[in-house]
């Protein structure tokens, strides 16, 4: 009777054991899967040609995307829209703010603009921004009565064709 017992107690001690295990499992997979808490800083991107693709396509954008050349920390992107609007001209802005702060090695970024409309693409702008550019730029509210163009006009390098 004794041995049962003992035998029953081991049992119950080993399944109680293999359940805390299991219920710890889930707590260790994402110690080490990466996962961040929600309010920590996100740790700058490293951009090569390796991790290029995957920056660019996170980045919410309306504009087409044609052409991207990436040499010595400079990067540039041939980008094509029908019109150009005050939503287009947030989306440059933000497309440029967001390669100077999300990435710790690009040193400028130079965005050219083409129509989609026509059938040879015509030039409508280009904008050259860099991180010294981008630290004398605001963080932008679309309360403070200003357009997106002008933002870009004031702080970085536009040309409108």
């Amino acid at each position: 009777m004794k041995r049962l017992a003992r035998a029953l107690l081991a049992s119950v001690f080993l399944s109680v054991m293999l359940a805390v295990l299991l219920s710890l499992a889930p707590v260790m997979s994402k110690r080490g899967s990466g996962s961040l808490p929600v309010f920590q800083v996100e740790q700058p991107i490293h951009l090569t040609e390796g991790t290029l693709v995957d920056f660019l396509s996170r980045q919410p954008m309306e504009m087409r995307l044609h052409h991207v050349e990436w040499e010595r920390n400079n990067l540039s992107l041939d980008l094509s829209t029908t019109r150009l609007t005050n939503e287009r001209y947030r989306e440059i802005y933000l497309l440029i703010q967001r390669t100077l702060t999300q990435t710790d090695n690009v040193a400028s970024v130079r965005l050219t603009v083409y129509n989609a409309s026509p059938a040879t693409p015509e030039l409508l702008m280009t904008v050259r921004a860099t991180r010294v550019d981008l630290r004398e730029s605001p963080v932008v509210h679309q309360e403070s009565g200003r357009s997106y163009l002008q933002y870009l006009e004031r702080f970085f390098e536009v040309k409108r064709y």
